[in-house]
């Protein structure tokens, strides 16, 4: 991110009238760009896998092994048992994410389930 603000900086340096004003230019980009960066990040839950539902742990699995999970973080017990507990589909991949992690499954459930 760091990176996207200096070069922001310098390119508006040249067409600024002053360093304050360049910095100004370099704020507004870097609202620009963090927009940006939320609108790919809401994009990629609109997979249309988590919208169609995990109907099986196996149907899981595949998904994780599609985003360099070959081996599912979560058992099928654990699975199950985040289903009950009320994660919806796109709760179930964060939740594997932080179990990979480290994290008590419990406490990512928890986390991931928050609304």
């Amino acid at each position: 991110m760091t990176e996207y603000v200096l070069e922001a900086v310098v390119r508006f340096a040249v067409i600024a009238d002053s360093e304050e004003a360049a910095i100004n230019v370099a704020k507004e980009g870097l609202k620009e760009i963090e927009s940006s960066l939320a609108d790919a990040y809401i994009y990629e839950w609109d997979d249309p896998v988590i919208k169609k539902g995990f109907e099986a742990y196996a149907e899981f699995q595949e998904y994780m092994a599609n985003y360099g999970f070959p081996n599912c973080p979560l058992s099928e017990e654990q699975f199950n048992e985040a289903r009950k507990l009320g994660a919806l589909d796109d709760d179930m991949y964060g939740i594997a994410c932080d179990v990979n992690a480290g994290v008590d499954f419990h406490v990512a459930v928890k986390l991931n389930t928050q609304r």
